[in-house]
């Protein structure tokens, strides 16, 4: 009996696992796959939609003898609130959906950055980053240069707050 009511926690708990919606995709995940996005209604008028979000996360880091805690600001997809119609998961669509998570991503690092080297920082509203993040991929998608939002993928480095301190 207490076989047969372990196995049967052991199933839901896994039924429930595997049925919840998938978590925010990071930018420093890699690059961006189908994986998570949702089949489109036929009846929707686009051929996409994604769920851009600016992820927060708590991080520490030690640096000359002190640790340091800072928000890191990364860009983030929504893959459960993303949708895709099945005849346009083509790699052009997804290099565009990349293209732009590349911009969110330069945007949410001059936050960061704000965030914490500004002297300004109490003035800084994460608003008018998204704002400067939509006016910037629209310029993008107008003349076609992505150039300036190339960016490494490598651990952001907080020593240099160690040097201001």
């Amino acid at each position: 009996m207490k076989k047969l009511l372990l196995t049967l926690i052991l199933l839901i708990g896994a039924g429930t696992l595997c049925c919840q919606a998938q978590p925010l995709r990071r930018w420093t995940d890699g690059s961006v796959d189908w994986t998570g996005f949702r089949i489109a209604d036929p009846a929707d008028t686009s051929s996409s939609y994604v769920a851009y979000t600016l992820a927060k996360k708590r991080e520490r880091m030690r640096a000359q003898h002190a640790t340091y805690h800072y928000l890191d600001f990364t860009a983030g997809i929504i893959p459960y609130m993303s949708w895709v119609k099945q005849e346009a998961m083509r790699d052009t669509t997804l290099k565009a959906i990349q293209r732009d998570f590349d911009v969110l991503e330069y945007f949410a690092r001059q936050y960061r950055d704000d965030l914490l080297f500004s002297v300004r920082r109490n003035t800084i509203k994460e608003d008018d980053y998204i704002e400067r993040f939509k006016a910037a991929r629209d310029e993008a998608h107008a003349t076609g240069d992505y150039s300036k939002y190339v960016l490494s993928r490598g651990r952001f480095d907080v020593s240099a707050i160690a040097h201001e301190a």
